[in-house]
C-alpha cells in the first residue's frame, strides 16, 4: 500500500514525460521511472520451469498488492506437462496442455 501512496502522489504532483523507442521515462524531481513493455525486455521468456510469482490481484475494476510473506507462485515442470501451485500455505498440482498461445489447466488423475 505505501508503494501504491508513494506513486499516485508522484502522478498527482506531475512529471514530465518523454517516450524513446520502446521506453517510457517519468521524471519528477529527483526521481526518474524508466518503463520497457515486457515482452521487448524479455522477447523469449521461457515458459516451462520458469516460477511464476503472483504479483497483482486484479478484480473488476481494482487492482491490490499481494499480501505480504509468501508469496503464490505458479511453475510448469518439464517432460510430462504439469503445474505445480503454491499458496503459501497449500501446494497442488495438475496437468496442463500448453497450446500455440494457450494453457488448460485440469486436475491430475
Amino acid at each position: 500500500m505505501d508503494q501504491d501512496n508513494w506513486l499516485a502522489a508522484l502522478l498527482t504532483a506531475g512529471c514530465d514525460l518523454s517516450v524513446a523507442d520502446d521506453l517510457i521515462t517519468m521524471v519528477s524531481g529527483t526521481t526518474t521511472i524508466v518503463l520497457q513493455d515486457e515482452q521487448t525486455a524479455a522477447p523469449d521468456a521461457p515458459l516451462v520451469m520458469m516460477l511464476w510469482t503472483l504479483g497483482t490481484i486484479i478484480d473488476g475494476d481494482a487492482a491490490s498488492s499481494v499480501p505480504a510473506g509468501d508469496p503464490a507462485t505458479l511453475t510448469f515442470g518439464s517432460g510430462l506437462p504439469k503445474a505445480f501451485v503454491e499458496t503459501g500455505c497449500n501446494t497442488g498440482s495438475g496437468e496442463v496442455e500448453i497450446g500455440d498461445g494457450s494453457l488448460t489447466l485440469s486436475r491430475s488423475p
